[in-house]
């Protein structure tokens, strides 16, 4: 099972539950001690997430790579960034994840904690102009589009009327698809080692005949 983070302002986090066959499993929202209670419990191979894990800089060299600014004051560390960073410390200390980067990557024997950003895959693969993610119409191309990527879920799964909590969804589904795509060893990494650095999946379209095929329940 992969597991993608959407690490919210509002302490609340997004996860995302994947399988190797890249179908959406599950969807939960969980506070701080909801969610390492679920780690324990399920004990996933790779969790990936949205937000900076390493407090070691103001922006790293990958993210400048990304042309992805987090923080418009850098002398502000938003509260997503401290949640993901507390995380990615008790993960690594107390259930036994190590912190992903170009080595660690290559072990197969261990756990991983990765850092993502969504939209720098979302713009691997859709064509146009990557709309913003607070619009419906940027929520639309994006839901449009993620069928490319093999990804499979129930429609119901997706039915969110709230356009802030589809997009992190959303969000947390492409962190899933990362820890599935590190798996897999089909990933792009960006930044120097000595700092966090942030892998993407590679983007391989994926034909309608060669997708996962749902059974009906």
């Amino acid at each position: 099972m992969y597991v993608g983070v959407n690490v919210g302002n509002d302490n609340l986090l997004i996860v995302t539950t994947m399988d190797e066959n890249r179908v959406v499993k599950s969807i939960n929202k969980f506070w701080k001690e909801g969610f390492l209670w679920f780690i324990e419990h399920t004990n996933p191979k790779i969790v990936s997430m949205d937000a900076a894990i390493i407090l070691n800089r103001h922006m790293t060299e990958a993210e400048a790579q990304l042309q992805v600014f987090e923080r418009k004051n850098p002398k502000i560390v938003p509260p997503r960034v401290r949640l993901a960073t507390e995380l990615a410390q008790i993960l690594t200390e107390n259930y036994g994840f190590t912190i992903a980067d170009e080595e660690t990557v290559k072990n197969k024997d261990i756990k991983l904690i990765a850092r993502t950003f969504p939209d720098a895959f979302y713009k691997k693969f859709i064509r146009r102009e990557l709309l913003p993610p607070d619009t419906r119409e940027g929520l639309e191309q994006r839901l449009y589009n993620l069928p490319k990527t093999g990804v499979v879920y129930k429609k119901e799964i997706l039915d969110e009327q709230d356009k802030k909590f589809l997009r992190r969804k959303l969000s947390s589904i492409i962190c899933a698809f990362c820890s599935y795509s590190i798996d897999r060893g089909n990933i792009e990494i960006y930044g120097k080692k000595e700092e966090e650095q942030i892998i993407i999946p590679k983007y391989k379209f994926v034909p309608k005949k060669d997708r996962f095929v749902l059974q009906e329940t």
